[in-house]
């Protein structure tokens, strides 16, 4: 975000870096398009909405549970009443407060509407989940979201989910597309491995729990939707066969289990819109500057288009209101995903005897699972398109982690006198989108911490010399770079305050990791001669 904080640290900070710090949405963002997507699917068809809400037992809950008017997916019993729940707050829940679907159905549901698959398959015992505790976590997710809604704002602070949210924040890379790379290759990640562990972790819910959620969390939002949307569209096949048996009462169970997987899918079409998702290069040392990029994009927007021919600015977390081109474009990928569902369970209830989707899925090879996938789910025609690694600045100069090093000259200009290391980071402050529009017009303060040593080609006590600054620096348009600092040298014994005023230009290409900078410095040094010297520095973002 976009005034920095940067402080040059001279401890190792790799076990800080993961690809997974960085935002993964705002839950009412995710609870407005869901929300709005849900009643489009309900209002499309009056028989549909009938048959929902007859044998689902939804209801449309009042202001006093957050949203007016709009239809609750489940109802738990809740202190003073009942509380609404809307498909917009499982999409809120999903991934960023649950690991996996399983979570929410213990978490959420009312005992009456618990998971069938409550014992574990092998032992027959109670499976190895805390529902108590579930059911506190996200209970307590979902009251201090809508506490933040009500007061006005899109979501409460990441920090007060405590260290469980942060961790699966860290964990969970999948909220994310690869940067510059197709849909269909994404999908690529579905591979024949986690495709048949994916099924048997579907046969045997907790059998392959982990193994599975482990494997889901490193793909990516393309892949992750395609997984989770395939589980929730053979379960609405189930759902239509198990009608058209009669067994009417477990088809019902299957339609809601396929309500909240589709549920948990969505929040990650629902992040393949956000412009900030789109940039994010995953990697260990790239972490807090991918949170940079995520934060900064989001912000300004980046122009997209997708499969269909639409082109529009896309924003990210924090700038989607309802009259963006990102919300409505989100809005109508989770609708056509709702009505995949039903047109799903009337093919089954019709009594077709195609195999299910997740038998398709598991048995494609392996080199056509993108190109089918693509063809077959109508959300992939209206999410935004992969982005051009040369249109975007993947790491910048305004923020995230680097790593530096600087080489200086003293007096002639032309003996090495100094060298210099550090590592960094930067914290971010957004502004209002309308306010910046365009990278070129951002300006960035920073604060800097570092040691340089100054002893190189130096034989004589008086040539040595090590210092400890810090300071702030500025970078406006991205590449003009000045900076006030100030210190201690330590020099023959003894220590003198140092003021340092600087100006430098930094050449970083769009997309390269790696930034060199040239530096004019003017050094002032209690009791000595200001000394005025060029330094290069590398950063690695």
């Amino acid at each position: 975000m976009k005034s920095a904080l940067r402080l040059v640290l001279l401890l190792p900070l790799t076990a800080l870096f993961s690809a997974g710090i960085v935002s993964a949405g705002l839950y009412g963002e995710h609870k407005m398009i869901g929300d709005a997507a849900f009643e489009r699917f309900m209002a499309a068809d009056t028989a549909r909405r009938e048959f929902l809400l007859r044998h689902l037992g939804l209801s449309t809950i009042t202001a006093q549970c957050i949203s007016s008017g709009l239809t609750a997916v489940a109802i738990k019993p809740w202190i003073g009443g009942y509380y609404g729940l809307t498909y917009g707050d499982i999409n809120g829940i999903a991934g960023d407060h649950s690991r996996d679907p399983v979570e929410i159905y213990f978490g959420l549901l009312p005992p009456s509407q618990a998971l069938f698959e409550l014992n574990d398959p092998e032992t027959g015992q109670p499976a190895c989940v805390d529902v108590a505790q579930l059911q506190k976590a996200l209970v307590q997710a979902v009251r201090l979201h809508h506490n933040a809604i009500m007061e006005g704002e899109r979501a409460a602070s990441n920090f007060a989910f405590g260290l469980d949210y942060l961790l699966l924040s860290y964990e969970d890379e999948s909220h994310f597309h690869y940067v510059g790379v197709p849909a269909a290759e994404e999908l690529a990640d579905l591979d024949q491995n986690l495709r048949r562990l994916f099924e048997e972790y579907r046969a045997h819910l907790f059998r392959f729990r982990d193994p599975v959620i482990e494997r889901l969390n490193t793909t990516n939002v393309s892949a992750k939707y395609a997984m989770l949307h395939c589980a929730a569209l053979d379960m609405m096949y189930s759902a239509g066969a198990l009608w058209n048996t009669g067994q009417q009462e477990l088809a019902i169970t299957f339609i809601r289990k396929a309500l909240l997987y589709n549920g948990f899918a969505d929040h990650y079409l629902q992040d393949a819109f956000a412009s900030g998702h789109l940039v994010v290069r995953r990697g260990a040392l790239h972490a807090l500057d991918d949170n940079g990029a995520h934060d900064y994009y989001g912000r300004i927007g980046l122009r997209v288009r997708n499969r269909r021919g639409d082109s529009w600015t896309s924003f990210g977390d924090g700038y989607i209101d309802r009259d963006s081109d990102t919300y409505r474009y989100a809005v109508d990928a989770v609708a056509v995903s709702l009505e995949e569902l039903w047109t799903m369970f009337e093919r089954s209830r019709s009594g077709t005897t195609e195999a299910s989707p997740l038998e398709k899925l598991v048995d494609l090879p392996q080199s056509d699972v993108g190109r089918t996938l693509v063809a077959e789910y109508g959300a992939f025609d209206i999410m935004p398109l992969e982005v051009d690694r040369d249109e975007v600045a993947i790491g910048n100069s305004r923020g995230g982690t680097f790593v530096q090093a600087a080489l200086g000259s003293r007096g002639d200009f032309v003996t090495p006198g100094s060298i210099g290391i550090g590592v960094g980071f930067a914290l971010r402050q957004v502004n209002a989108p309308d306010r910046v529009r365009s990278r070129e017009s951002d300006f960035a303060i920073a604060g800097v911490l570092g040691y340089t040593n100054g002893h190189l080609d130096s034989d004589i006590d008086v040539g040595r010399w090590w210092e400890f600054r810090f300071g702030l620096e500025g970078a406006l348009f991205d590449q003009l770079l000045i900076g006030i600092d100030n210190g201690i040298r330590h020099q023959e014994g003894v220590a003198r305050w140092i003021w340092n005023p600087h100006i430098g230009y930094e050449f970083k290409p769009i997309s390269w990791s790696f930034a060199p900078s040239v530096h004019l410095h003017y050094e002032v040094i209690a009791k000595r001669q200001p000394v005025t010297f060029v330094q290069v520095q590398l950063r690695y973002y």
